[in-house]
């Protein structure tokens, strides 16, 4: 999924074209890319560091590469959001402040907290058991 939406990064990237709704899709991919990233076990970030095509910022530590790059990512899909995407930039915020272990609160933003139990809220009855 990272290599993926890493490809949809460099595609929309290259378009040359700069709209809102160009913005806010890139800011997705990002934010799923920082997301995705943030999830690599050492096996996983090993693999992407081997991986010529995989694009990660170099250090000597294949953990310490995906880590730097899920967070520029994440830092990236907040700068996009800009002001027009409130509930995707909560959602990097939250994920930017696990990936840097940087909390300055005890709990998540209140926008955070209302975007997952909406997003949760859509397939609920599925998941009842």
């Amino acid at each position: 999924a990272a290599r993926c939406l890493q490809r949809a990064i460099l595609l929309i990237e290259k378009s040359a074209q700069d709209n809102e709704q160009i913005r806010q899709a890139t800011a997705t991919a990002y934010f799923g890319l920082g997301s995705a990233l943030i999830r690599f076990d050492q096996d996983e970030a090993q693999k992407a560091f081997d991986d010529e095509d995989f694009i990660l910022l170099r250090f000597d530590n294949p953990q310490i590469a995906v880590l730097e790059t899920a967070q520029n990512a994440l830092r990236t899909a907040i700068a996009l959001c800009g002001n027009n995407n409130q509930v995707l930039k909560a959602k990097a915020e939250h994920a930017l402040m696990i990936a840097t272990n940087s909390t300055t609160s005890s709990r998540a933003s209140p926008l955070f907290v209302k975007a997952l139990f909406d997003d949760f809220a859509q397939d609920f009855d599925d998941r009842l058991i």
